[in-house]
């Protein structure tokens, strides 16, 4: 059976058990700092020639795309505060002009030093999307209309390129095999001892103390890798050939899969042939492309979408440094939940419907019937319409049944004396996180594990399609009695 593992291209999904300690003094400075790196991030851009504009950005015309900033790297200026400001920009003359890596890494040098790589490899599909190994909702994905994107081999670079024994490409962009190459550079070492050296300085990019990934790229043209997020910042230096990064703000409604599901942070829209009949909220998003050459560095800021074209035979070198939101999460993930464990299964999915209610209007959202309706509308609705997921009709009327019967005045009355402390300890962390679009995201991540611990993996979207006020009818074509 062919190797599945569970970290693969384009994924940013680690975790780690505690967030590092913040001084008040140190997060006064941090924000200080973050300030005015985003009002001279801000001056520049309405001062450089290459200044936001509207154009198609080669996309189709179901959202509007503008061209990201190119700029000089600002010598009075830090990696961290440029990346901290959370805008894409396209960085030139910067500290990889120094990079050994920046005059040799080319693909004919690669394949004399790496006689070997193990690749993703697909037969037909040139779009490449992560597959993560053992997320709750695999075992429930529908056989006859899945398939897994892990599938690895080892072969030549040369092969990876489609090379013929003149180093030629013999395939056109538009044929098979696929292949795909993307290494942390630690596991390159084995074969390429000093490969680090090749790309120092390096330590202005490396943003925290820990789970920070340097990874090499190679492709072919034609590849494309999925959209998605990464809670990461994220530092992307390309050394040969050109790549087109299409990226959304985290406000923009790309219907993620669900958090559950092994495509995790992924958009569940082909941009380039959106199907806006099942994605109708993604036409008019907003996108910023950005077209990278050599010597250029694109900073990716974290939970913004992005979508990756491979225009020319290519090689890129990237810098994953953890975002706050990683150890935020984690720590959020690992706060107990309230409940009894002598509760009926019944009083679980009162409790559970109470809780994430007082977790959604803690966190400033309002209406949270609304909120609910958009999670499972953006992130199951259309899984279940293109028979990725069954909706399964017997445990949405035995919710249904639950919520029709119960006096939720007086079971408010009795359990939110007792969800009040973690509710408000869980509504402090998410305040932490940087933005509303954010925090709203994290919110739909969180609400979706704890109702999975609560109710029980095949409640999850039933529970989600009561508690908004949706019916089996909506989720047609396909329902399954069990």
């Amino acid at each position: 059976m062919a190797q599945k593992p569970k970290r693969v291209a384009g994924s940013g999904n680690k975790e780690r058990s505690s967030p590092p300690s913040v001084t008040p003094q140190k997060s006064l400075l941090a924000c200080i700092t973050v300030l005015i790196a985003a009002i001279t991030i801000g001056w520049l851009i309405r001062n450089d020639s290459l200044s936001l504009r509207r154009n198609g950005g080669g996309g189709p015309s179901s959202y509007a795309a503008s061209v990201a900033p190119r700029l000089v790297f600002p010598r009075d200026m830090s990696y961290r505060a440029i990346a901290e400001s959370r805008r894409p920009l396209i960085l030139t003359k910067t500290l990889i002009d120094k990079w050994k890596a920046r005059r040799t890494f080319t693909t004919t040098f690669l394949a004399k030093r790496l006689e070997q790589v193990s690749v993703y490899h697909q037969p037909k599909q040139r779009h490449f999307i992560t597959f993560h190994d053992q997320k709750p909702l695999e075992p429930l994905l529908l056989d006859e209309s899945w398939d897994d994107f892990n599938v690895k081999i080892n072969i030549s670079i040369s092969q990876l390129l489609q090379w013929d024994d003149t180093n030629n490409n013999i395939l056109t962009t538009k044929e098979g095999p696929w292949h795909y190459y993307s290494q942390d550079v630690n596991q390159i070492r084995s074969v390429f001892p000093d490969i680090i050296h090749y790309m120092q300085p390096i330590n202005d990019l490396i943003l925290s103390e820990d789970n920070v990934q340097v990874n090499l790229w190679i492709g072919r043209a034609g590849i494309i890798t999925h959209t998605h997020y990464d809670a990461t910042y994220n530092f992307f230096v390309q050394l040969q050939g050109r790549k087109r990064f299409t990226l959304f703000p985290p406000n923009q409604t790309l219907y993620l899969y669900p958090c559950l599901h092994p495509h995790y942070g992924h958009s569940q829209v082909d941009i380039l042939a959106p199907n806006l009949d099942q994605f109708p909220l993604f036409e008019g998003s907003e996108a910023v492309v950005a077209e990278v050459g050599p010597g250029d560095m694109l900073v990716v800021p974290p939970y913004w979408f992005h979508h990756v074209e491979t225009l020319e035979e290519s090689v890129s070198i990237n810098v994953w440094s953890d975002a706050p939101e990683y150890a935020l999460m984690n720590k959020i993930y690992a706060q107990p939940i309230p409940f009894e464990e002598e509760w009926s299964w019944s009083e679980l999915v009162i409790a559970t419907n109470i809780y994430t209610t007082m977790i959604i209007k803690s966190v400033g959202i309002s209406d949270t019937k609304q909120f609910v309706s958009n999670l499972v509308r953006q992130r199951y609705l259309p899984l279940v319409k293109r028979s990725n997921i069954a909706f399964n009709t017997n445990h949405y009327e035995e919710l249904n049944e639950i919520f029709r019967r119960t006096d939720w005045s007086s079971k408010g009355q009795q359990y939110k004396p007792l969800f009040q402390k973690e509710s408000h300890r869980i509504s402090l962390l998410l305040g932490e996180l940087p933005s509303k679009s954010t925090i709203k995201i994290c919110v739909g991540n969180y609400l979706e594990h704890l109702i999975h611990r609560t109710v029980g993996l095949e409640h999850v979207c039933p529970f989600l399609a009561v508690a908004s006020g949706l019916s089996p009818s909506d989720f047609t074509p396909l329902t399954l009695e069990f």
